[in-house]
């Protein structure tokens, strides 16, 4: 198939899917992210509570749940993940971002290296800060 051929078959296919779903593309858009966002976020505090199960005792059980409520109510899921997951993904991309940024502007290793670490250690520092929030609630 040539290349128009192939671009109108997903936009045709991007189309069915979202009359489908009864939603427009930003509706969609949004919907796509906060389950994108919940199952990233839920899947990392996941990996890291498998090495240290003090860590996101109940996140998995937590996001679970919330991915069943956005599902269940696609118009209201944003609504739903707001008011009790924080944005966890903007700072992920701009951690990796960092990260990123002195291997690009061609730094020594052992410094990108260091500053990498460091640009990534916000977002564990974050997923260990809702953790502590969370069993603090618990209490």
């Amino acid at each position: 198939m040539n290349r128009g051929g192939r671009r109108k078959g997903i936009l045709g296919t991007s189309r069915r899917h979202l009359v489908e779903v009864g939603e427009s593309y930003f509706d969609h858009l949004r919907f796509a992210a906060t389950v994108g966002r919940l199952m990233v976020a839920g899947g990392i505090a996941c990996l890291i509570h498998a090495f240290i199960p003090a860590l996101f005792p109940t996140t998995a059980s937590k996001t679970i749940r919330a991915l069943h409520a956005v599902l269940d109510d696609r118009r209201n899921a944003a609504a739903l993940v707001e008011r009790d997951v924080p944005p966890f993904g903007p700072l992920l991309l701009l951690s990796l971002s960092g990260a990123a940024s002195p291997w690009a502007a061609g730094a020594e290793p052992v410094m990108a290296a260091a500053l990498s670490i460091l640009a990534l250690g916000f977002p564990v520092a974050f997923l260990i800060a809702m953790s502590d929030r969370d069993m603090a609630r618990a209490d």
